[in-house]
């Protein structure tokens, strides 16, 4: 009965262990990535320029400095470091627009062309997302957590074979 505890105990440790994995590594690459694209979702349909520096500025924050997720044939589109210039330019943009008087031809045309290039940002953050998500850290955590979970059920078939030999007497 001891030994069942004990690998009933083992085994849950081991199932709820890559539970907490795959939960952390969603909410640093996914669920960070999804923030963002939300308050640029906002600033999108902000319905002035303060309204677009207010979303993006927060925005920008859940989105890694620099870096380009895509292993294979890396693009500028996923370059973090280019769409984190994107983003500082836009903001810039944005309270220039500010200083601008909101019935001006200037500011309509602005506010068009920032919504058009926040759009733009978000289609790229969706695109390098699941690359993100399928980092080499996170693959090498997986395949260990795989390997020892294997390993153990492996070790429990072996013992179970062990214990309870067959028997051949014919009946």
């Amino acid at each position: 009965m001891n030994r069942l505890i004990v690998v009933g105990a083992i085994f849950i440790v081991l199932t709820a262990s890559g539970g907490i994995l795959a939960y952390l590594a969603y909410v640093d690459t996914i669920y960070a990535l999804e923030r963002a694209n939300a308050l640029f979702s906002r600033a999108e349909t902000a319905g002035f320029a303060e309204g677009v520096v207010l979303y993006m500025d927060p925005g920008r924050k859940f989105l890694p400095t620099e870096g380009n997720p895509v292993w294979i044939f890396p693009t500028d589109k996923t370059n973090f470091r280019l769409i984190n210039n994107d983003l500082n330019e836009l903001l810039e943009r944005g309270r220039m627009l500010q200083k601008l008087p909101r019935n001006s031809d200037g500011y309509q045309q602005g506010m068009d062309d920032l919504r058009g290039r926040i759009k733009t940002i978000q289609i790229q953050v969706s695109e390098a997302a699941p690359f993100l998500y399928a980092s080499l850290p996170h693959i090498l955590t997986s395949l260990a957590w795989t390997i020892l979970l294997l390993g153990f059920i492996s070790y429990l078939s072996r013992r179970k074979g062990e214990s309870a030999p067959l028997d051949y007497s014919g009946t």
